[in-house]
This record gives C-alpha cells, sequence and structure tokens, in this order.
C-alpha cells in the first residue's frame, strides 16, 4: 500500500522507502546505515516539532525510510498554526514541574510512584516565580490499567504525547526489541514526557531496556532517567539553532523544571527511590553545527533535513540499529 499523509492529530502511520534504489550514489554514512537498518529488530518512530504539514511530516519520515532501507513509522503531531503550536510546546516545556515536585513525597512501591493529579502549567509557572506548594496533590491506589489512565490524564492536552506513550506501552507489554525514537524540536518535549509516563509505569529498568531517543533541535529542559552513567537518550543541537537554547537555561533559572533544584534537592533524593532522576539536556548532547556555517544564530540551522543528513546524527543511527 503506497504511504499516505497523516489525516489527524497522534496518528502512528508506517512509511515504506522506495524500491530499486541505486546505493552506489548514496554517501558512504548512508549506505552503512542501509547496510544493518535492513536487517535489524528495532522499532523506528520519528515525532515531528511545531508548524509541521501532514505533507511534511510524510516527507520526513520517508527520507528516515529511504535512509535505513526499511520500514519507519511517523507519530503526527498535528500543527494549529505557529502561534497555538508555541502555546501548546510551553504546556509541554513545564507539564514536567508536578511530577519532579510531587516526587518530594512519593508513595513507593512496586518501583513507581502513585501520583494521581499533576500540578498544571499555571501552577507551575506560579511555583517558578513563588517558591511555594500551589497545588494539593491526591494519591491513588489504582493498579493496572486505572493506573495508566491515570498517566494519560496528565498527558491528554497533546494528543501526539498520548499516542507515543500507548505505543510505547504497548511495545513494552509485547516486544522485547529496542525502539528508536528520533524526535524534533518539540518532538522531544513530547517524548520526553511520554518517557516520563513509561518510567513511572515499570519502573527504572523500562527506559534504558526498551527505548533509545536520538533527538534533534532538542528545546527539552530534562530528561527522567535512571541514572548518569545509563543513557537512553542523546540529542544533536546545532548551536546556531535558538530553539536548542531553551535545553540549556541557567539552572538558576530553571529551578521550576529541575529536579535538583526543587525543594532543596528533597525532590531528587525521593525520585530517586524509585530510580528517576532529571538530567539536564546538555548533559548527553552533541554539537552538530556546521562549521562552514558560521557561529552566528540562524532558524535555517532548526531544519529537520540539516539534523538527519548530519554524519553525527547517521553515525549514531548506525550504532544503535547494531544493538
Amino acid at each position: 500500500m503506497a504511504n499516505r499523509n497523516p489525516r489527524t492529530d497522534g496518528e502512528l502511520l508506517t512509511y515504506q522507502p522506495m524500491e530499486n534504489v541505486d546505493e552506489g550514489k548514496l554517501p558512504p554514512a548512508i549506505r552503512r546505515v542501509r547496510d544493518v537498518g535492513r536487517s535489524s529488530r528495532c522499532r523506528i518512530i520519528y515525532v515531528n516539532g511545531i508548524d509541521t504539514t501532514p505533507v511534511q511530516h510524510r516527507a520526513t519520515v520517508e527520507m528516515l525510510a529511504e535512509i535505513m532501507g526499511r520500514d519507519v513509522e511517523g507519530i503526527y503531531n498535528q500543527t494549529s498554526g505557529k502561534a497555538r503550536d508555541l502555546v501548546q510546546c510551553a504546556g509541554d516545556y513545564v507539564r514536567p514541574t508536578g511530577r519532579l515536585r510531587a516526587l518530594a513525597a512519593v508513595s513507593v512501591g512496586f518501583g513507581r510512584s502513585n501520583l494521581a493529579t499533576a500540578m498544571t502549567p499555571l501552577d507551575a509557572a506560579a511555583e517558578l516565580f513563588t517558591n511555594t506548594a500551589v497545588a494539593t496533590y491526591e494519591y491513588a491506589t489504582a493498579e493496572g490499567e486505572d493506573y495508566f489512565n491515570l498517566l494519560r490524564e496528565e498527558i491528554r492536552n497533546n494528543l501526539a504525547t498520548t499516542s507515543l506513550f500507548n505505543t510505547l506501552l504497548a511495545h513494552y507489554r509485547t516486544n522485547p526489541c529496542k525502539t528508536i525514537v528520533i524526535p524534533h524540536s518539540q518532538g522531544n518535549l513530547i517524548t520526553s514526557d511520554a518517557a516520563n509516563c513509561l518510567l513511572r509505569a515499570y519502573g527504572s529498568q523500562s527506559l534504558p531496556r526498551q527505548l533509545k531517543v536520538l533527538g534533534l533541535a532538542s528545546p527539552a529542559p530534562t530528561w527522567a532517567t535512571s541514572g548518569e552513567r545509563n543513557f537512553y537518550w542523546r540529542t544533536f543541537n546545532d548551536r546556531r539553532d535558538p530553539v536548542t537554547w531553551l535545553g540549556n537555561v541557567p539552572e538558576t533559572l530553571a529551578g521550576a523544571f529541575i529536579g535538583g533544584i526543587l525543594t532543596g534537592g528533597e525532590a531528587a533524593a525521593q525520585g530517586a527511590a524509585i530510580g528517576y532522576e532529571a538530567s539536564r539536556n546538555d548533559g548527553n548532547s552533541e554539537d552538530v553545527r556546521n562549521s562552514a556555517g558560521g557561529n552566528l544564530p540562524t532558524l535555517d540551522a532548526h531544519s529537520v533535513s540539516r539534523y538527519i543528513l548530519h554524519e553525527r546524527f547517521l553515525n549514531a543511527l548506525h550504532s544503535e540499529l547494531r544493538t
């Protein structure tokens, strides 16, 4: 069946590569990826950023499919126009706050917390400026699907996040093979939120074992992980790209987003009890700036194709497909 454009927000589609590609004309880095990609058992999912049309989303996933010589899935983060997309990004950016602060009083058991409600973006903003508790948390004793539904409720404002979480959850239950998620721009915020929920659903071992994120142009301020020595995520950021600066805000300005700052480090200490740490985006990031392009900031550096075709990203993708 021919590839088609996505029609709905959060829609998951599989895209096939073209046939009869003359591999002799491909760059060596792409040929290396194709050599391992065709036989790899890994699942590949792409998540797009803001202001992306269905046609642009499809073109990017097809590009990845061509590079790997295999089927690649795409979760469509539907655009509502650049202004509304930016508002949604702001909500995605501050959403981890409720999770991190709640960890200061988690109910530890079965390798996860039992958080029922999370701080709203408005509460998170208030927390940033007042440094006081502004929300009351209720804890659930729900198990199984009821608990997963509580997690879904926290991310319901972004259908792409919900779709990715459901996809990873279903994969985790039935398939031992690794999933490689390749998010661009806001897609990193979506993936970070989905990974947070996956960790809370299945504990600290779910992320390193089942998931690898190769993030492009990441504005995500933090990633939940089970330890600094066991990264499941790796980001590729062109320092000329202003969007990536949001992932490296000074700690004095990021107190509401970084677990180690919250409540005098109490949140991070409690979070560690269930295998949760907040690792800053720049802790495992590579600069993929093209030296020939100068050092001045430019939105041209945000182009997803520029990131995908960078040799450092292709080498990392090759390495992940082999394992």
